[in-house]
């Protein structure tokens, strides 16, 4: 298991998910865009699909905890962290293409 996840909160968020509990129809939508979503980006960085899933993981993990403390259900993606990897992985591409060859 990657460090930084705890196991009994990932298996809190599984059985949620198989019991599917406090999610109405357009959260299940929601999630299902944002799989779609992640899939596609997953098919662009096919050498790191471990920082989607991370970045999935802390997305389901915020839901849930704000379902627990009786809060409004907030889902996001933080596409800032995504696009930084593509900006690292853009500029290690042209530091290899240029300065190497």
């Amino acid at each position: 298991m990657p460090a930084g996840i705890d196991r009994a909160s990932l298996k809190a968020i599984e059985r949620s998910i198989d019991e599917n509990q406090h999610r109405p129809l357009p959260k299940l939508f929601a999630e299902a865009l944002l799989l779609r979503i992640m899939e596609s980006l997953g098919e662009q960085i096919l050498n790191c699909p471990e920082r989607l899933a991370l970045l999935y993981y802390h997305s389901v993990r915020t839901a849930v905890e704000a379902v627990a403390n009786e809060a409004a259900p907030i889902s996001y993606l933080d596409l800032l962290k995504v696009f930084f990897y593509f900006d690292c992985c853009w500029f290690c591409c042209y530091f290899l293409l240029f300065v190497h060859f």
